[in-house]
């Protein structure tokens, strides 16, 4: 009886030992990078070998995409490095939704210029060229053209609002929406 008690012991011994390596070695979800924070990485490793360059991947950015086709916005998420977050973070992001992808619609169109992007409280504003305002939005597309921006950029934590102005004028249209007003994530709702 003795023994059987042992090799039990034992047994159970070696499998939490060896649940342990393999629930440590488990990458779960960063609820932070569900919202679009982007971890800074450390300089500190237990591995030499697992040292890391600044321009690696740092975290991931949901981009959401026009899908014109079905009517409806494809989130798609993007990998950030540091590489890509120079001077001015928001104008960085805002490229990221210039970035062709898997036939989807990206709300700023390439050959729009991003002339500015800062936060002002918690209101993003983006001054845009005005290309923004010429691209096609029939059919709905202006709303989810906007919806897509508003949508990407809101779910960083520090961003509630955005408004969009065209070349510094406050007073632009994109189809049926009028850019003097700020837009949230329930304006499109």
């Amino acid at each position: 009886m003795n023994k059987k008690l042992v090799i039990s012991i034992i047994l159970i011994a070696i499998l939490a030992v060896i649940l342990y390596f393999i629930f440590t070695n488990i990458s779960f979800v960063d609820e932070d990078m569900l919202n679009n924070s982007i971890d800074y990485p450390s300089h500190e490793t237990e591995d030499i070998n697992n040292v890391q360059p600044n321009e690696d991947i740092i975290g991931t950015l949901n981009v959401y995409l026009v899908d014109a086709k079905q009517m409806q916005l494809v989130k798609e998420a993007r990998s950030i490095s540091i590489k890509d977050l120079n001077e001015n973070t928001y104008m960085s992001l805002l490229k990221n939704l210039a970035i062709s992808s898997n036939n989807l619609l990206n709300p700023i169109p390439e050959n729009c210029k991003i002339l500015s992007a800062y936060l002002e409280g918690n209101i993003l504003k983006i001054d845009l060229s005005e290309e923004f305002i010429q691209q096609e939005v029939s059919n709905g597309l202006d709303k989810l053209i906007l919806n897509s921006i508003v949508s990407t950029l809101t779910n960083l934590k520090e961003v509630n609002t955005i408004k969009i102005n065209i070349e510094n004028r406050t007073d632009a249209m994109l189809g049926q929406y009028s850019l003097t007003n700020m837009f949230s994530k329930n304006s499109f709702q």
